[in-house]
């Protein structure tokens, strides 16, 4: 499925990357970021 829109881009650490679109992809980096903080990762 292709969509258009906004989207963000994960770099894991295997160096891939995993592109997600989203409907507000600022609140999206910011969900990701709080949810790492929460299990000890930092950005």
């Amino acid at each position: 499925m292709v969509r258009r829109g906004e989207g963000l881009v994960l770099s894991l650490g295997d160096g891939h990357k995993f592109t997600v679109t989203v409907d507000n992809a600022e609140s999206a980096v910011r969900a990701i970021r709080a949810r790492l903080k929460v299990r000890g990762t930092s950005l």
